[in-house]
């Protein structure tokens, strides 16, 4: 039996940060959504139109304390989650990078691990109501 995949340490973001694509014929970058998690392998991007499972996407990606405020890499997506109600988890894409320069690897893996990966905000709670 094979042994699990060590889990590089992801850090939740505190402002969820954009993200760019490059698509198609036109050189300009454009909006794909926001970052609201990542680790060295991959991230999750909030959207509201999550492109399909399989899609490549070469992506300019804007994170605090960046060397040049961007990194450029290529990314599968490799999971998508629907709209889940107002009270859900937000609706986005997985996507696990798969090519990027050893300096922003680098950067990302000490940008993960600087402060311990922050909880996952929870749901508030409301009292019930009372059905008299």
């Amino acid at each position: 039996m094979a042994s699990p995949q060590p889990i590089s340490p992801r850090r939740v973001l505190r402002i969820p940060m954009p993200v760019q694509t490059f698509a198609g014929p036109r050189p300009d970058p454009r909006f794909l959504g926001y970052i609201a998690n990542v680790s060295e392998s991959g991230a999750f991007v909030q959207c509201s139109n999550p492109r399909p499972v399989g899609t490549y996407l070469c992506l300019l990606l804007q994170l605090p304390q960046a060397p040049s405020r961007e990194l450029l890499c290529s990314a599968e997506i490799v999971w998508t989650r629907g709209y889940a109600g107002a009270l859900g988890p937000c609706q986005g894409m997985g996507i696990r990078f798969i090519e990027m320069g050893e300096r922003a690897r680098r950067f990302l893996r000490r940008f993960c691990a600087e402060t311990e990966p922050l909880a996952t905000p929870r749901v508030p709670s409301y009292p019930p109501v009372d059905a008299r």
